[in-house]
């Protein structure tokens, strides 16, 4: 019955509106736990559109997290802190990878800060060192 207590399930979508339609009944009023729900973001767009429906979509009292990768543009997120309880952050990957601004890693890297949200930084641009300061790998409290 408790076989995987001890691995967190983490749901990751670019449409948070359906999480309530696939997601089992049972879990719209238990949610297990170790089950977290999350979405992508890459421009302010994308956020204010989609982290309200992330909010608003998953079952009450999930945890929820945001993978801002690739992030594109420099964000705003203010408006959500104490709907996330983490960011993942990145910059993209590959031959026709756009530019990643180091200082949206700092400024987000800030926020989490500010607000206590653990931050994990993944990449640059898959090619770029990491500065020291942004070897940060934080992980929630599962």
């Amino acid at each position: 019955r408790k076989k995987f207590e001890n691995i967190i399930f983490l749901f990751l979508t670019k449409r948070p509106s359906n999480i309530s339609k696939f997601i089992p009944e049972n879990w719209k009023e238990s949610l297990p736990q170790n089950v977290w729900f999350g979405t992508s973001i890459s421009t302010q767009e994308n956020a204010n559109t989609l982290v309200p429906l992330l909010i608003n979509h998953s079952p009450k009292n999930s945890k929820l997290f945001l993978s801002v990768e690739p992030q594109l543009e420099s964000l705003k997120l203010d408006l959500w802190y104490n709907s996330i309880d983490w960011v993942i952050q990145g910059g993209e990957s590959g031959i026709k990878r756009r530019n990643f601004n180091i200082q949206w890693a700092y400024d987000m890297c800030n926020f989490c800060l500010k607000f206590k949200i653990p931050y994990f930084f993944k990449q640059i641009d898959g090619k770029l060192k990491i500065p020291e300061d942004l070897m940060i790998n934080q992980f929630p409290k599962f």
